[in-house]
């Protein structure tokens, strides 16, 4: 029996045990998946504010469809001590449906949920009902947040209307949500799978691939639509583009400029969810139930960003609405496209990469990477042209395998650095990368800088085109001193110091933010605290364990090293110099920070510190790394999963 057992192949062994282990974890575990049903009164449409609580108190009016199991309420508390609360729903006939008492604990002054355990019996028809909440004393520093704008509920104070209504949330009960376990169950089981996977499919990109479509199907179907930032503005552009139109914004083939066509019912049908709010059942079972309209309105709506990087989005759109799908099914489909075209590119990215091929995989598939990639975002675009241009780079550049380059591959990285630059033109500085391809490559001199002006062709002419046709929308959206009609741009060019100390500050005071925001999804309100440190710590140590790094000195000369830090360094800059500029609304004339700056904008920077950092000396030789960064960033995405699901639902 002994030697039957000594001849198992225990990997596959510890994989059974594992999946068992997983099944079993999933089926104890499902009420983690239980979807709230929620009355969400914290959409942000309107201002946000405060309002005093007191012992008079306040009185909120709004109507509840059946029975309720809690209010959660969002208070602020800096008065340096907890405070009593009182709350009582009573019905338009003032018979008394819950009451009771709770503390307030002190937040800082911060925005904090307070659970109120009102509970209601069953009820056939909806209801108009009364919450009066009050302090137990007078105590300065404790108050309501409250939105304002024109709602149907009315909060009154002292008799009062106040003109706003309680950020709150009111929860009905819940259900298991079944496509979100079994996806979390069959990502879980694909992570432990990896253990057995042949080793032929053992290598990075396949790795990659496998984790992006696996978790980027959950992110898909599972984050309720549009919950990325600027999410609204991105499925503007994405069904203008299924519409038609298909050229902007160097023409525009079917409407005038300023414009996009949407329609009819998009604005209303969309909004963002508060963190933890668990309204995102709700949210999906509104719009499974709705499609879009067929009647096309045109809005205003300016923006540079050119088709391209919509194009997939689009596709998915078009494709939903043709077939007469729901407005929930057209998102994940432009979803799924957007991820298919991102783990494509990323995919042959990773191939052509000599060097740092496990760390560029981890990179491209962290959470974050994911998340925007499996969304309706353009980030999914640039971010996959950027990995697959900084790989041709360093293809053309140390690639012992290359020997000679042509005109032809030079030309492919001239209009991979336009279609990086009409999306977004801070990263054309990824362009010093060129600089590292040794002259020889391409046979003597002539034929060098022969290829080297073929490939600024398409730059200069087109490039230049789109910024003399954008250049008027961009000074429009400047900042503009009410004080003097100046512009942010006059202002730094009459003030030329001031710049670098608003960049120094904006790195010392804002930098633990832009570490901490690689770990935070959804319109930032969606944060993976266990990852702030261990994410960094984990790409780290890859960087230093990862060993396709040749043993040849060449591509760690001091040249090459100023060439790929500066790249990195000038791109950063500059997105933090364009948005000082161009985002009027975040950055007054003259603030003395950068304001709208987030982690994202960096995650294809990442790997040229690593690169120019790299010493020679640190020569780790570690057994299927790649499989076991892979598995560590498995087991990263599965936490991700949950807390998505968590923080909507």
């Amino acid at each position: 029996m002994l030697d039957k057992i000594k001849q198992w192949n225990w990997k596959y062994v510890i994989t059974g045990f594992l999946l068992l282990c997983v099944v079993l974890g999933l089926f104890l575990g499902r009420g983690l998946f239980r979807a709230y049903d929620v009355d969400e009164y914290n959409d942000l449409s309107g201002e946000v504010g405060v309002l005093p609580a007191s012992q008079n108190g306040i009185v909120q009016t709004f109507w509840i469809r059946s029975g309720i199991e809690e209010i959660n309420l969002l208070m602020q508390n800096d008065s340096g001590a907890p405070a009593v609360l009182h709350a009582q729903m009573t019905d338009d006939a003032g018979n008394v449906l819950s009451s009771c008492t709770v503390e307030v604990a002190d937040s800082g002054g911060a925005e904090a949920a307070v659970k109120l355990g009102l509970s209601t019996a069953e009820m056939e028809d909806e209801k108009s009902v009364m919450l009066s909440i009050w302090l137990e004393q007078e105590q300065p520093g404790v108050s309501f947040c409250v939105q304002t704008g024109a709602y149907e509920e009315q909060l009154m104070q002292n008799g009062a209307a106040t003109g706003s209504r309680l950020r709150m949330s009111v929860v009905y009960g819940s259900s298991l949500n079944i496509m979100a376990l079994l996806l979390m169950g069959a990502a879980a089981c694909i992570v432990v799978l990896l253990i057995v996977i042949p080793r032929r499919f053992a290598s990075p990109e396949y790795l990659f691939a496998i984790l992006a479509v696996t978790f980027g199907v959950y992110f898909a179907f599972v984050n309720p639509p549009l919950q990325e930032c600027d999410g609204l503005s991105h499925l503007y552009r994405a069904m203008d583009v299924s519409y038609g139109n298909v050229l902007a914004p160097f023409v525009t083939l079917n409407h005038e400029e300023g414009v996009c066509r949407i329609p009819q019912n998009v604005p209303q049908s969309f909004y963002t969810l508060g963190a933890n709010s668990g309204a995102g059942g709700r949210y999906v079972e509104a719009l499974q139930s709705t499609r879009f309209s067929d009647e096309v309105v045109e809005m205003p709506f300016y923006d540079n960003i050119p088709f391209y990087a919509y194009l997939p989005q689009a596709l998915g759109l078009w494709l939903g609405r043709s077939l007469g799908l729901s407005i929930y099914a057209c998102i994940v489909l432009s979803r799924l496209f957007n991820l298919l075209t991102y783990t494509v590119i990323v995919f042959f990215a990773i191939r052509k990469m000599p060097f740092f091929r496990n760390l560029f995989a981890m990179l491209a598939v962290m959470p974050l990477s994911l998340y925007q990639a499996a969304s309706g975002s353009q980030d999914a675009m640039q971010h996959a042209l950027c990995f697959l241009f900084i790989a041709l780079c360093c293809s053309y550049a140390f690639d012992e395998k290359r020997k000679t380059l042509t005109w032809k591959h030079a030309l492919g990285l001239g209009v991979l650095l336009l279609a990086m630059f009409v999306i977004k033109y801070v990263y054309v500085c990824l362009g010093l990368l060129v600089f590292m391809i040794p002259m020889k490559r391409f046979g003597d001199r002539k034929r060098y800088w022969t290829a080297f002006a073929v490939a600024l062709l398409p730059l200069v002419l087109i490039g230049g085109y789109h910024v003399l046709r954008v250049a008027p929308g961009i000074s429009n959206v400047q900042a503009v001193s009410a004080a003097s009609d100046m512009t942010q741009s006059q202002y730094l060019m009459a003030h030329p110091l001031y710049l670098p100390k608003v960049l120094a500050k904006t790195v010392v005071t804002m930098g633990w933010f832009y570490l901490q925001s690689l770990s935070v999804l959804g319109s930032l309100n969606c944060d993976l605290s266990l990852l702030f440190v261990l994410l960094p710590c984990f790409l780290t140590a890859v960087a230093l364990l990862d060993m396709d790094v040749p043993e040849s000195g060449r591509i760690f000369t001091v040249r090459n090293r100023i060439l790929i830090m500066a790249a990195a360094i000038v791109t950063a800059v500059l997105i933090m110099v364009g948005l000082y500029i161009g985002d009027g609304v975040a950055n007054p004339v003259g603030a003395d920070i950068v304001s709208g700056v987030q982690g994202r904008y960096f995650i294809v920077l990442l790997i040229l510190p690593f690169m120019a950092l790299k010493s020679n000396r640190i020569r780790q030789n570690v057994d299927n790394l790649s499989l076991k960064c892979s598995g560590v960033m498995g087991v990263m995405l599965l936490y991700a999963a949950l807390i998505v699901f968590r923080n909507y639902y």
